[in-house]
């Protein structure tokens, strides 16, 4: 009895280290800018009108090709941040901080407070323009103070990332550290899709950017900057239609329900091995 009741004991460990493990993730994907989506040349203020925005740099070759000036030229890129150069404009402190955040060698309140309680879905990147002509970095911004240095004035900046990491039954949230104010923020998606794994924001400037997660219980709760997103098919930045974890090691998501049966079926082979000895003897009678 002492040696069933052991094993059972063992099971149990075994499935709460399964949901444990599972409910806190490790970031071990990225998210991809979706080009199609990044704001264009049309999107430019008045002052800057002159200048061509591309999506990609393929995009800016052939650009260059039909005969465009190559100063004139700006084009969109997305880096992920495993770099202190994959941060232009970024002070080094933050920087280093940034790095070690995507590393797993820092906690994600080490950059705010704000984040407690929050997780990272994806590693932090930086969006920001290339001068065609000599490879300089700019960041897109939308301001009515007047011009800044290395900065393009837009009347409008939004973007979408494709994540494969994003999750229904829990919170979703950008994060974004502002170059402008030098200060991280949260900013609530404009539109999200759990099933087409997109989410869309605005931004005041574009800079280092990422989503976080915490799970929630509420059905279709608010942010705590009182608004929600919501999506085409349905998903809210706090959709809760289904409780879903992510793996430490895939960071794919799992349903909890996968969870339960891994749980009674540890439950139940540990019972069947404590009960074994008492089947034989009664066998042998």
């Amino acid at each position: 009895m002492k040696k069933w009741l052991v094993l059972l004991g063992a099971a149990a460990a075994i499935l709460g280290c399964t949901f444990a493990s599972a409910a806190k993730g490790s970031v071990t994907s990225g998210m991809e800018v979706v080009s199609s989506m990044l704001p264009e040349t049309d999107d430019l203020h008045e002052s800057e009108k002159g200048l061509i925005i591309c999506e990609t740099k393929d995009e800016a070759d052939t650009a260059v090709a039909g005969g465009a000036d190559p100063a004139d030229i700006y084009y969109w890129e997305w880096l992920y941040g495993t770099s202190e150069s994959h941060f232009p404009d970024v002070s080094v402190e933050e920087t280093q901080k940034i790095v070690k955040v995507n590393n797993g060698e820092l906690d994600l309140t080490e950059l705010s407070g704000k984040f407690a309680g929050y997780e990272l879905l994806a590693r932090i990147g930086d969006l920001h323009l290339v001068k065609y002509s000599n490879g300089d970095y700019y960041h897109g911004y939308v301001d009515t103070s007047g011009s800044l240095s290395n900065m393009i004035r837009f009347d409008t900046l939004e973007a979408t990332w494709q994540c494969d990491n994003l999750i229904s039954g829990a919170e979703i949230r950008v994060i974004h550290y502002s170059n402008v104010t030098n200060s991280w923020e949260f900013i609530t998606p404009l539109s999200l899709s759990v099933s087409g794994k997109t989410v869309t924001a605005s931004f005041t400037d574009l800079s280092p950017i990422s989503l976080v997660y915490r799970m929630t219980s509420s059905s279709g709760g608010s942010s705590s900057s009182g608004s929600s997103a919501s999506g085409a098919d349905g998903a809210t930045a706090s959709s809760s239609d289904e409780v879903v974890f992510i793996s430490p090691k895939t960071g794919q998501g799992f349903r909890a329900e996968l969870l339960l049966v891994l749980g009674v079926v540890c439950i139940t082979a540990a019972a069947y091995i404590g009960l074994r000895p008492a089947i034989r003897r009664r066998k042998d009678r």
